[in-house]
């Protein structure tokens, strides 16, 4: 959940259990600036009892356009992202195929798996879930059980919040 606090997004984390893994992605959108220009974004952590409180602002530059379209992509941040994507739409087509419009169920799950695999590339993980996406696809793409959309709905749910495919914390190793 998240909320505004004056000019501040505030994200809720909630309860955390020991030694949990928690990976929480944000997209932050710059206005337009100059090369170079060098503007800042506080990204603080904190806790009820103040353990945490820290945090002060963070420079960042406005890099030149073409080497910043050149760099290469974080994997690591494509994949959560792609796990994020795939858990939405999974959730969505589930509740279209709950109300009959395969159709509907279908084409965003075509969408989501092509958007994905777009930045993909070669990597073994990102294209595992678009073939997953596609086999979830022709599944959603006909009449489901009951037991079967809920069950989808529910492990997408989990997903988005950060917990494994049966509701558990994820545990750093």
């Amino acid at each position: 959940r998240s909320h505004r606090e004056g000019g501040a997004t505030v994200v809720e984390l909630g309860d955390l259990v020991s030694g949990q893994e928690l990976r929480l992605v944000l997209k932050v959108n710059f206005p337009f600036g100059q090369d170079g220009r060098d503007i800042a974004i506080r990204v603080a952590l904190s806790d009820r009892d103040g353990v945490l409180a820290g945090g002060g602002p963070s420079p960042w530059t406005y890099p030149d356009r073409r080497p910043n379209h050149l760099q290469p992509r974080d994997t690591e941040v494509d994949r959560e992202v792609a796990r994020l994507y795939a858990a939405r739409v999974r959730k969505e087509a589930a509740q279209l195929n709950r109300a009959g419009r395969y159709a509907e169920a279908n084409a965003a799950m075509q969408g989501v798996a092509r958007r994905i695999s777009k930045y993909a590339g070669h990597d073994p993980e990102l294209n595992a879930l678009v073939a997953e996406l596609g086999r979830e696809q022709v599944q959603l793409s006909r009449p489901m059980a009951a037991m079967a959309i809920k069950e989808m709905h529910y492990r997408s749910s989990y997903i988005e919040r950060g917990r494994d495919v049966q509701g558990k914390a994820r545990k750093g190793v």
